[in-house]
């Protein structure tokens, strides 16, 4: 059983990977991305995964697991918008839409996935922008924040070239 204190300390203690060259596997129809992070204070080891579905642009979902005792326990998800979802204790429910998995003591006491309890957020549209926010809300260092779109690129591009023209 974890407790909200356990579960707001596990969120804000600074982690690093420390397999910052991890590839990319394609399984199935989806490609995914497994990270091994630390805590500075070498007391907790988690596991941060990225997944993106080949096949719906939508289906994506990032996350945050704490690895104790040879088992994991997911300590929150970060999906995109390509299902609906049902909080099974309170019943709230909403149309696809990214929302946040956060695990919660009530989801664990109740036996149900720790991290059942979803909120919907507009703070990203893509798995890029879920990953962004997932390394900075589980203060997660060692690693890059993703660029958040090609239209980014093209963007830093455009700017590189408007500088090289004015020397």
């Amino acid at each position: 059983m974890l407790t909200e204190d356990e579960l707001d300390l596990l969120r804000s203690v600074e982690k690093r990977v420390t397999n910052p060259r991890a590839r990319t596997t394609t399984k199935a129809r989806h490609e995914q991305l497994n990270y091994d992070l630390v805590s500075v204070d070498r007391k907790y080891r988690f596991r941060l995964f990225t997944r993106q579905s080949l096949v719906i642009n939508d289906g994506f979902s990032c996350g945050i697991q704490l690895i104790r005792n040879n088992a994991s326990i997911m300590l929150a998800r970060y999906n995109g918008a390509d299902h609906a979802h049902v909080n099974s204790l309170d019943g709230t429910k909403f149309a696809p839409h990214c929302h946040i998995h956060i695990a919660t003591p009530e989801y664990i006491e109740a036996g149900r996935r720790p991290e059942g309890y979803a909120e919907i957020t507009t703070r990203y549209t893509d798995l890029n922008g879920a990953f962004n926010c997932l390394i900075t809300d589980w203060n997660i260092t060692g690693l890059k924040s993703r660029r958040v779109s090609a239209l980014e690129d093209l963007i830093v591009e455009s700017n590189l070239s408007l500088f090289d023209s004015q020397k």
